[in-house]
């Protein structure tokens, strides 16, 4: 035999059915992997989207509790300035007082401890 080797038919068909049957598998195996790609992406952006949640709840505490430190260091602030103008009232008042008894030749008596 001279010739170039002829495949027989049913070898050929052999042949054609491990190739597809090749094909299937590696079609098979890349929709996995890209299902499991699709999964991990889900998963990730899962976890992104409540740490970011969790960071803003975090962030949102924390802003509240600093508003309210504000929000009582400034109502000292106010008692302490209306405590300061309150006195400063009665000063004046009191020195009104003193003035208009003067003009009439009239005094109060302190009593100092």
């Amino acid at each position: 035999m001279d010739g170039p080797v002829r495949k027989s038919l049913l070898s050929i068909r052999a042949e054609q059915e491990y190739n597809k049957r090749v094909k299937e598998e590696n079609r098979l195996k890349h929709q996995q992997e890209t299902e499991r790609r699709n999964r991990v992406a889900a998963f990730v952006s899962e976890w992104q989207d409540n740490a970011i949640h969790i960071s803003m709840k975090a962030e949102l505490k924390q802003i509240q509790e600093m508003t309210q430190s504000e929000m009582q260091a400034a109502g000292r602030e106010l008692l302490l300035l209306r405590r300061q103008e309150m006195r400063a009232l009665l000063e004046r008042d009191r020195q009104m007082l003193d003035e208009e008894l003067a003009q009439r030749g009239l005094a109060v008596h302190k009593d100092r401890l």
